[in-house]
């Protein structure tokens, strides 16, 4: 299969997402207030706002597991020097509709990165996909009807060093909200 490289964001804790899906940010402590760290599998402290085609619902974010690929899945990209010495990791996410108008295709892994133990990943934006994406790995559905009590489990693709280890999963609540952030052991 060929695929073509869009382009790849680089996601940082301070926005990871090209544009913030969230708007000002969901229902979090105020800015500055110390914020835990949260496990895998625990949903997000309070609700979480998400705007689209300006209607805002609330949903709970719950990063649920990492799986770790290998080199030679970035081989499906060519022989781009900027893949060299690079790994892909397949970050699942569970999201929840708690409350709002119904709402078309929130976008959240927008607004999800991933920290390493040496550094930021890359969130991987393709036109096609990889031959090497998990059976169980779905990509969020922009069409997507949502209202009060759906759930979805989406994953993503992020680009981190070979050598690297994840070491936390981070979402972006908007300019003047730290992140959330979710620890991943190994």
């Amino acid at each position: 299969m060929t695929v073509a490289v869009l382009g790849a964001a680089v996601l940082t804790a301070c926005n990871p997402g090209a544009t913030n899906s969230s708007g000002a940010g969901g229902a979090s402590p105020a800015a500055g207030a110390a914020m835990k760290t949260l496990a895998l599998g625990q949903p997000s402290p309070g609700d979480q706002e998400i705007s689209r085609y300006g209607k805002t619902a609330r949903f709970s974010i719950t990063p649920l597991k990492v799986k770790a690929g290998s080199h030679s899945d970035v081989r499906e990209l060519g022989n781009d020097p900027k893949y060299a010495n690079k790994r892909l990791v397949w970050v699942y996410v569970h999201v929840r509709d708690v409350g709002g108008p119904t709402i078309k295709g929130p976008m959240v892994m927008t607004d999800i990165g991933v920290e390493t133990s040496i550094g930021k990943a890359t969130r991987l934006i393709l036109i096609g996909d990889l031959s090497s994406r998990p059976n169980d790995c779905v990509s969020e559905n922009p069409d997507l009807i949502w209202r009060k009590g759906n759930s979805w489990t989406a994953c993503e693709r992020y680009v981190i060093d070979a050598n690297a280890k994840v070491t936390k999963i981070t979402y972006f609540q908007g300019y003047y909200n730290d992140p959330l952030k979710w620890t991943v052991t190994r």
